[in-house]
């Protein structure tokens, strides 16, 4: 049984494969999977529409392109460095 295999078995398929879309793994093209311009229903985005890609029906992950400029990530990213630090699992056991 390979990684992911048990990582399925542990926390179901779907969340399995979730934290793989998240990690970057290449996945295989969906049927109906597609890329549109989306604009929502408001008037902001009829002159610029948000491009939208579906990644994965089940679980439903998207991805918008062109929403931020460069220069808004750099600052997104200098103001959160601080605050940012690694996930740990704690576990506790009862004595």
């Amino acid at each position: 049984m390979t990684i992911r295999e048990k990582r399925a078995d542990q926390v179901g398929w779907e969340k399995a494969k979730y934290e793989a879309l998240c990690r970057g793994e290449s996945q295989h093209a969906q049927i109906g999977t597609k890329c549109r311009y989306v604009t929502k229903g408001k008037p902001y985005f009829f002159i610029g529409p948000i491009k939208e890609e579906i990644v994965s029906m089940k679980p439903k992950i998207y991805i918008y392109h062109d929403v931020l400029f460069d220069s808004e990530i750099a600052v997104i990213k200098k103001l959160a460095t601080p605050r940012v630090r690694r996930n740990a699992l704690l576990t506790f056991l009862d004595t």
